[in-house]
């Protein structure tokens, strides 16, 4: 399968402001020293001699969602290693225009909080996206793995937040529901890969991630709690719209399905029994998110209505993750 590369192009005008009161706010500012404190670098604080492609391969045993299906089954064991690899470097290709969207998004953020301390918090942002970046970029040139375009679920979403020109909706579609799904995400590959480099830096980035979380809902619900029901329901359902745009998206699979030859229809059947299979992995992205709504201050007994049946029944559910 071929894929050419692109640069996408956005154009938002930006309203910043300077807080010349300077007031530290407590909670911001934990956040922000924990990033300084935590700060690691990922060419020398990782070990990345352990592994390689040529002797390993990055699911463990069961991980892999291709397997069971009878097109893949099918295949002779070098043609299934090739999928394992093709399907791992476009899975981290997502992962990675991901952390590049989160960085932009943060830089935005920089010049359109109201405070000062939540511009410091989304400075710490950049510098872990940048990380991240560096990380991931790294960690495919180190395992030969060709960098693809995003996904078009992905690419509209990257589109639609970067041009507009609300900041909280900005926060909202970014630290809120790209960050959680990226923890649950992040997650679930820490415990289906065999890579131990990858292992070691995702406990690193999903620390951070967590901040980010602990950061945009710390803003947010400041700005929720002065805002009536219908406003407050127009941003869910901003939320809700885009967690359609993002959730269960098929297409690196289908993608697979396209260049083998597959049935779509058949692979989609499976890739649904896969995932009735595994109910704990969609119960787990359902509560990250459900916990950062809860923080941000725009569930209430109003909206939560709005999400019966969807994220309802984890709204109230305490979370342990460290958002600090």
């Amino acid at each position: 399968m071929e894929h050419k590369t692109h640069n996408s192009l956005f154009n938002v005008n930006i309203t910043g402001s300077l807080d010349w009161s300077l007031i530290h706010q407590p909670r911001l500012r934990k956040i922000y020293n924990s990033a300084c404190n935590q700060a690691w670098n990922p060419r020398l604080d990782l070990q990345w001699s352990r592994q390689n492609r040529c002797t390993s391969t990055p699911y463990i045993n069961g991980s892999f969602p291709l397997n069971g299906f009878p097109g893949f089954e099918a295949l002779p064991k070098d043609r299934k290693r090739d999928l394992y690899w093709q399907c791992h470097a476009m899975e981290m290709s997502e992962l990675l225009h991901g952390e590049q969207i989160a960085l932009i998004v943060a830089a935005q953020l920089v010049n359109e909080a109201p405070s000062f301390a939540a511009k410091m918090a989304a400075s710490a942002q950049v510098s872990d996206e940048a990380r991240h970046l560096d990380f991931f970029t790294q960690y495919m040139s180190q395992f030969d793995l060709a960098i693809v375009p995003p996904s078009p679920a992905l690419a509209s979403f990257a589109t639609s937040i970067l041009n507009d020109t609300r900041p909280d909706f900005k926060c909202l579609a970014c630290q809120v529901l790209l960050e959680s799904m990226a923890i649950a995400k992040f997650q679930e590959i820490r415990e289906d890969t065999s890579i131990v480099v990858l292992k070691d830096a995702l406990d690193l980035i999903l620390r951070e991630e967590a901040r980010h979380i602990g950061s945009g809902t710390h803003w947010l619900k400041s700005l929720h709690t002065n805002l009536g029901s219908q406003d407050l329901k127009l941003r869910l359902r901003y939320l809700l719209n885009k967690l359609m745009t993002l959730s269960e998206s098929d297409f690196l699979l289908t993608s697979i399905a396209s260049q083998e030859g597959w049935c779509e229809r058949q692979l989609k059947h499976h890739l649904r029994v896969y995932r009735s299979n595994h109910p704990l992995r969609t119960l787990n992205r359902r509560r990250h998110l459900a916990s950062a709504l809860t923080r941000s201050g725009l569930l209430t007994k109003e909206t939560r209505k709005m999400i019966a049946g969807i994220l309802t029944d984890h709204a109230s559910e305490k979370d342990d993750t460290p958002y600090h």
